[in-house]
């Protein structure tokens, strides 16, 4: 949807609405076909290695944020109400799961610091950047963390 912004001609308009609607599609269609080629190991990670895409999840996350806080940054923040309704939902969501953590004791970060530490992110980083970033630590701390109440050995 940046081209449209960058190219507002009539004729990639058209093709880039075209695309967008078709990219959910074009997505199942490109991970179907990638998937038959690997073979599933989610059955096996599960118990024998929990941690096994952590590294990919990291690296993903750090190209897509480094990429959203470049444009956050270049744009300059614009917390105008169209872009509050967008984002608003996805911060909130990133609260709340936070609460889950905070609610299964596998936080031991205060609930005054993790709401600076989203409130500056947010404004340093901006909003995409800072969902990531929150979304990434969520899975590190459920990945490396037990529920206190787990009844499991470790």
């Amino acid at each position: 949807m940046l081209g449209l912004r960058y190219y507002p001609s009539t004729l990639s308009t058209t093709t880039l609405n075209a695309l967008y609607v078709a990219l959910p599609i074009l997505t199942y269609l490109t991970h179907w076909t990638v998937s038959s080629f690997v073979t599933d190991t989610t059955p096996a990670d599960r118990i024998k290695n929990p941690n096994a895409d952590l590294p990919h999840l990291r690296r993903a996350c750090l190209i897509i944020g480094t990429v959203s806080a470049i444009f956050s940054v270049r744009d300059g923040l614009n917390f105008s109400v169209p872009n509050l309704a967008i984002f608003m939902p996805a911060l909130i969501w990133i609260a709340l799961l936070f609460v889950d953590l905070k609610r299964a004791r596998m936080l031991d970060i205060g609930f005054d610091k993790l709401a600076l530490m989203l409130v500056a992110s947010t404004v340093i980083l901006g909003p995409g950047a800072a969902v990531l970033a929150g979304w990434i630590w969520r899975e590190e701390v459920l990945a490396t963390k037990r529920h206190w109440g787990a009844v499991v050995r470790n």
